[in-house]
This record gives structure tokens, sequence and C-alpha cells, in this order.
């Protein structure tokens, strides 16, 4: 009788320790499966960042060649740019705000996000110089839309943040 108690016992406890192990490996799946959901979305932001990034540098590379492009050439970069406007959507929705928007489509209710913002920027900033509403010279053009830039490469470096990340990775 002793024997077998001591048996129940042991093999109550090896169920104890079985089952105290498969939920730590459970919590620690679950934990890395965040970790790479993260890392995947993170990838797909930064690809969507570099695209943005290489845009607005062709655009600037144009305007580098004279701010008089040709209309085509405005229509083109506009309308990548809003592309890629409309595609930072699914990665940044817009804030809610029950108020503001309220008529409009599902993705652009609320207010939008500062990274977008920029590109939004960059896009009437196009559309105002096609129209010669800037009455700046051709390097102060070239400036503003420099600045329009980078504001928008800070914003996609914080929204990335990748001095944390590169820490976690080393």
């Amino acid at each position: 009788e002793a024997l077998a108690a001591i048996s129940q016992t042991v093999a109550a406890l090896l169920s104890l320790i079985a089952l105290i192990m498969s939920l730590w490996v459970f919590y620690r799946q679950q934990r890395l499966n965040r970790w790479q959901l993260r890392l995947h979305r993170e990838d797909h932001i930064i690809q969507w960042s570099q695209a943005c990034i290489q845009l607005m540098a062709e655009v600037e590379e144009h305007l580098n060649l004279g701010a008089n492009l040709p209309s085509n050439d405005y229509i083109q970069l506009r309308s990548r740019l809003s592309a890629r406007i409309d595609e930072g959507r699914l990665y940044f929705p817009n804030l809610q705000d029950p108020t503001y928007g309220e008529l409009k489509h599902e993705a652009y209710k609320g207010h939008r996000q500062e990274i977008l913002d920029h590109l939004v920027d960059a896009y009437d900033f196009l559309r105002r110089l096609q129209e010669g509403r800037l009455g700046t010279s051709q390097s102060e053009v070239r400036d503003d839309f420099n600045k329009l830039r980078r504001a928008f490469v800070s914003a996609a470096q914080s929204a990335i943040d990748p001095r944390t990340f590169n820490r976690i990775r080393a």
C-alpha cells in the first residue's frame, strides 16, 4: 500500500511537471509566433517605406532637371505616389474619430496618421508645382521637396523603431 501511494504521488508529480512544461512551451511558442508576426509586418513596412523613398528620390531627381516637367511626368509621379499612400493605409489605418469623415469609406474615416501626411503633402506639392502655384526658385522647390522627403524618412524610422529592433537582434 505504501509503495502504491508513493508511485501514485510520483506519477502525480510527474504529470504536474509535464503540465507545467507544456504550458511553458506553449507560452514561449505564442511569444515566438507574435514576434515572428511583428517581424513579418516590420519587413512589409520597410519594403513599403523603401518604395516610397525611392519614388520621392525620383521626384527629387526630376526637380533637379528643372521644375517644368511634362504634364505626363507629373501625372505618372502623382499617381504612383497616390498608390503608395493607399498602400500605406494598410499598415497605418486612420485614427478613429466618430465625428470626422463619418460619411467617407471605412479606410478614410478618422484622422490620417502622420507618416501618411508626409506623403500626402508630397502629392499636394507636386500638384501645386504642376499648376504653377509654387512661386519659388528651382533650388527652393528642390529644397522644399527634400524637407518633405526627410520628414517622411523620419516618420518611417519612428514607425519601425530600428534602434530597438537592432538592439534586440544583436
